[in-house]
């Protein structure tokens, strides 16, 4: 097969893991490539083209497949060439403190001048002013909240994207700022007075949130989807490895799954060491990835759960599923519970947890079989590597 390593690629430097933007130009992986999905357009261009008719966009794809990337440079790359204005959020907690906090990120990324003139109409006593509805307190009710998010959003310029990274973290919350977005579109009687809002975040959960509200007809959804093993192959070659064997392509891809975030890592460690070192980098990175997250996962997984559930029997019983199906990939999802051994209030807790782990985007499930699968090996060793993994032990019972 013929290499696709060409320009695209030489010119890119290797970014080190967790690097959020990149010269537009080197977006590698093909991002800059037609996309039968995309009407024949790049991801690049799709992306640039809908936030300059100020269509809000929602961005999904799986975890590490370099939604964050993709979106922060190119809304970069329109900063520096178009002088628009704007900010990237990135949502961390769910419920009311994490709309509160959203609601800040946003006011933050208000141009200067903005603010100053905000702030002389509140000298001047103008009331419906920005703070007066919420947004200069640190917390306030729901209402404040929803009504600062509303305020805010009509004081941008015109030439403005707001990029809200990861909001399926909003949990059951997300409805209520979809409702902001609805109310503020109502008041400024088109969302083109409004900035270019673009969501991103794991494909399932975000886009069932979305889908049954009537905000949604204001979106265009763009899927990010993982490499083709030809992709990885050019992108290792360019990345100073022009000795890569067929044996590390295929070991990289099968472990991956063509996830960007992961081959990068792999890179990091290949590029001064050997293959072994890369495939340890990958390993690395997919257990704190995986351990960074699974708190957030369990317990909203378990939110309205009445059980009691230790962490440490959940931990458990996700390690010993990833480990069975790490090794039999083949078996039906009854016969992996069979072989977990769990009681049936566990077994319950463990459905759900799944079901969350699917919605993040870390597993792939097929309703016709209620098998629930990896979306690579990477993650199911991490999760295997769960059962080794000593932490303080916690309790959840909610409902």
């Amino acid at each position: 097969m013929e290499s696709l390593t060409d320009n695209r690629f030489k010119r890119c430097p290797i970014p080190e893991v967790g690097d959020t933007v990149l010269e537009l130009g080197c977006l590698v992986g093909g991002r800059n490539d037609p996309k039968e999905h995309l009407n024949g357009m790049s991801e690049v261009e799709y992306l640039k083209k809908h936030i300059r008719k100020k269509q809000w966009m929602v961005v999904i794809g799986p975890r590490l497949v370099g939604k964050s990337t993709l979106v922060h440079s190119v809304v970069d790359y329109l900063k520096f060439q178009y002088g628009y204005s704007g900010g990237y959020i990135s949502v961390a907690s769910s419920g009311s403190e994490g709309i509160d906090a959203m609601r800040r990120g946003i006011h933050d990324t208000l141009p200067i001048f903005r603010k100053i003139l905000i702030r002389l109409k509140e000298l001047q006593g103008i009331s419906g002013t920005v703070s007066q509805v919420g947004v200069g307190a640190s917390f306030g009710t729901l209402e404040s909240v929803t009504r600062g998010i509303i305020k805010t959003l009509q004081e941008f310029p015109e030439k403005s994207v707001i990029v809200l990274d990861e909001v399926q973290a909003l949990g059951n919350s997300l409805q209520q700022f979809l409702n902001a977005l609805s109310d503020a579109i109502n008041e400024a009687g088109s969302k083109r007075k409004l900035p270019t809002i673009i969501l991103t975040g794991s494909m399932i959960n975000l886009t069932e949130g979305i889908r049954g509200h009537n905000v949604s007809t204001h979106f265009k959804e763009m899927e990010v989807r993982p490499w083709p093993k030809e992709t990885v192959r050019a992108y290792l070659e360019s990345t100073h490895i022009p000795d890569v064997s067929n044996f590390e392509v295929d070991e990289v891809y099968e472990y991956s799954m063509g996830l960007p975030g992961l081959v990068l890592a792999y890179i990091n460690g290949r590029k001064n060491g050997t293959h072994k070192d890369g495939m340890d980098r990958i390993r690395k990175y997919a257990k704190s990835r995986v351990r960074e997250e699974i708190h957030s996962i369990i317990s909203l997984a378990l939110e309205s759960y009445e059980m009691r559930i230790q962490e440490r029997d959940m931990e458990r019983a996700l390690s010993t599923y990833a480990e069975i199906w790490r090794a039999n990939p083949e078996l039906s999802f009854e016969e992996i519970m069979r072989r977990v051994g769990l009681d049936e209030n566990t077994r319950k807790a463990l459905e759900l947890v799944l079901e969350e782990m699917h919605l993040w985007g870390y597993m792939e499930h097929d309703p016709s079989s209620g098998s629930y699968d990896f979306v690579c090996l990477a993650y199911a060793e991490a999760l295997a590597s769960l059962g080794a993994h000593k932490r303080t032990p916690r309790t959840w019972r909610t409902g």
